[in-house]
């Protein structure tokens, strides 16, 4: 999963934010060094950026925050509550629901970095457990794979597969009676957790309705749990045409198109960047795991930084009578935000070897929400989003020749059939909907 720093670094809250001065292609790179807001990387490590410096107006905010991979503080009362339950019992803990989709529906175990998605019924239990082994085998696929090779996206970490008779598991949950949250067929996995609060209130004022932009109105909007829980789902593929109403608007999976990247003029999180992790994380779907890829998401999330363990010198040098190290390992007041890779339930295994292969990964590039871009010839918008194509392009044929090289020439006719249909899509004569 994603590299987690040590929580050995302290918030710099006496200097004021950076100005960005200078931008970059690779999230990976991105990894290696601080928020440029939170100021320069010093020889201790990284600076984490508390909310109190945010000063900058929505769209810079985001342009300096949303637009970094990097290592945060969210600072926030959520925060704070996280934290609070990872140090309570477990039978004292809360559980939270924070999304709901066609096979499950998943709920948060606060405080311990996983959730549980409980399928949504008898009917939905053998899709759900299709997302469990689809999951489990993309994640040993990537894992596998050398770092610098490495796609930089990142996937839950898989927990466990829990039936209703797992009486251990559901005796040490608490008692709920939140709608969906019940005995049956789950899957417990890492969360992603959302974007810390400074984000959310720059994608808020940028984004939302101008109605809901009066100070009750924001702090009502912004206090909804809805609001609270944001993930944000990259579209390369799609541009926004209509306006966001105050009755829809949410920033629970919000939406980012690839002209409100643009609009923003992103550093760092550019869309070039997302263009070529997507790619490399397809190939990898494709070609090392054999699956069509249908139906997968990709979305910004945070995660929390897990606490150092203490060497044997700093046990030593404390002495038997030192100060006690924190027994728990996970720190929500600190983390690091990137590129996630979820949902496999929509899934299935292709055999290569079959004629049937090649239109069975079409469908998938295509049945899927618009996270790729297209190629130019069904965009007919913008230079920018014609080279986004071809960015694409590039790092899925790169990153199948250097990873998986006997199925160079099946990513070449891949890649040529999605442009076809690309064509067929401009002409009006494709099936498939824009």
């Amino acid at each position: 999963m994603t590299d987690k720093p040590a929580d050995r670094h302290q918030a710099n809250q006496s200097q004021a934010p950076a100005p960005v001065t200078s931008t970059t292609s690779s999230l990976g790179s991105l990894r290696q060094r601080a928020l440029v807001v939170a100021g320069e990387i010093t020889a201790s490590g990284f600076k984490l950026v508390n909310a109190i410096v945010f000063a900058y107006g929505p769209k810079e905010t985001l342009k300096h925050t949303v637009s970094t991979i990097g290592h945060i503080s969210p600072s926030s009362s959520a925060a704070d509550k996280e934290q609070h339950d990872h140090d309570t019992p477990p039978r004292l803990r809360l559980v939270r629901h924070i999304g709901q989709g066609q096979c499950g529906t998943v709920f948060a175990l606060v405080g311990t970095g996983m959730v549980l998605k409980i399928s949504n019924g008898p009917a939905k239990n053998d899709v759900l457990f299709q997302d469990c082994q689809i999951h489990k085998h993309v994640e040993e696929v990537f894992a596998a794979i050398p770092s610098a090779q490495r796609p930089d996206v990142s996937i839950p970490q898989f927990r466990s597969w829990i039936n209703p008779l797992n009486e251990i598991f559901w005796r040490d949950m608490p008692p709920n009676a939140l709608s969906g949250f019940s005995k049956g067929y789950a899957l417990l996995s890492e969360r992603i957790f959302p974007l810390p609060a400074p984000i959310r209130d720059a994608i808020f004022d940028r984004y939302a309705p101008k109605e809901l932009l009066g100070a009750r109105q924001k702090a009502a909007a912004l206090a909804e749990q809805k609001n609270q829980d944001c993930l944000v789902r990259v579209y390369l593929g799609r541009r926004m045409n209509k306006e966001r109403t105050a009755v829809n608007f949410k920033l629970r999976n919000f939406e980012l198109h690839v002209d409100e990247i643009e609009d923003l003029a992103l550093v760092g999180l550019s869309a070039a960047a997302c263009s070529s992790a997507m790619a490399q994380s397809l190939a990898v779907m494709h070609w090392g795991a054999n699956i069509d890829a249908s139906d997968v998401e990709f979305v910004l999330g945070s995660a929390p930084m897990i606490k150092a363990v203490p060497t044997r010198q700093e046990i030593l040098s404390m002495g038997p009578d030192g100060a006690m190290y924190p027994s728990k390992s996970l720190n929500f007041k600190a983390g690091s935000v990137g590129l996630w890779l979820l949902d496999f339930n929509e899934c299935n295994e292709f055999d290569p070897k079959e004629a049937s292969w090649l239109e069975v990964l079409v469908k998938g590039f295509f049945w899927n929400d618009p996270y790729y871009p297209r190629p130019d010839a069904m965009c007919g918008s913008s230079g920018r989003e014609k080279q986004l194509w071809i960015v694409f392009k590039e790092a899925y044929l790169d990153a199948t020749k250097g990873m998986y090289e006997g199925e160079f020439q099946k990513a070449v006719a891949f890649i040529e059939a999605i442009e076809a249909e690309g064509r067929k899509r401009a002409s009006g004569k494709s099936l498939f909907s824009a």
